[in-house]
């Protein structure tokens, strides 16, 4: 799988050399979706995948839940002032939403860690440094049944693709935090802000 994801500092040279950040997000998700799509025909079908994401961010958002509950996606942002953003919801966003997400709530050179949890206490992890490309989104937010065989077991040739790990939460020092950032329009709830013990 890792050969197929763009290296990072392609990514971070494309985002820099872009217009600006918003271009970017248009111009990654259009030659991942349509490669061989024109100029014009690409900016008219990523249209509708925009229109779609403006839906999806409205659902996504009212998926927050508190730390009571089961949680199955858990997006971090560690920042370089070692301070960190993080939010547990129960489904998981699409590529193009976690690209959108990571935009807004993230600098270059911050980490972003993912984890899916399962009501079977299985968990994977996916960590890299923003910004990442599509390719890793689409990594980071497949569901694990997909990962493994459709069976949900391991192949008899293959190691699963992804890194298992609960450790990093467990860590997490968590203090709910009011107005930390102007999302616009309430892109997340329930972020939270911790101090990185590394």
């Amino acid at each position: 799988m890792e050969d197929d994801i763009k290296p990072q500092d392609q990514v971070l040279a494309e985002f820099l050399g872009a217009e600006s950040p918003g271009q970017w997000l248009v111009e990654e998700v259009g030659v991942y979706l349509y490669p061989d799509a024109d100029e014009e025909d690409r900016e008219n079908l990523l249209d509708s995948v925009f229109d779609r994401v403006n839906e999806e961010r409205a659902r996504f958002t009212t998926t927050h839940v508190g730390s009571h509950h089961l949680t199955e996606f858990t997006l971090e942002v560690e920042k370089n002032s070692k301070m960190a953003l993080g939010g547990t919801y129960t489904s998981l966003p699409s590529p193009v939403l976690l690209l959108e997400l990571c935009l807004k709530l993230a600098e270059p050179g911050d980490e972003i860690h993912v984890t899916h949890r399962y009501a079977s206490s299985d968990a994977c992890t996916f960590s890299a440094q923003w910004p990442f490309g599509m390719d890793w989104a689409v990594s980071a937010t497949t569901p694990m049944g997909e990962i493994l065989n459709d069976d949900g077991e391991d192949s008899e040739d293959d190691e699963p693709e992804y890194e298992t790990s609960q450790a990093w939460w467990h860590r997490l020092y968590v203090l709910p935090v009011v107005g930390l950032l102007s999302l616009g329009a309430g892109l997340v709830s329930g972020l939270f802000v911790r101090r990185s013990s590394r």
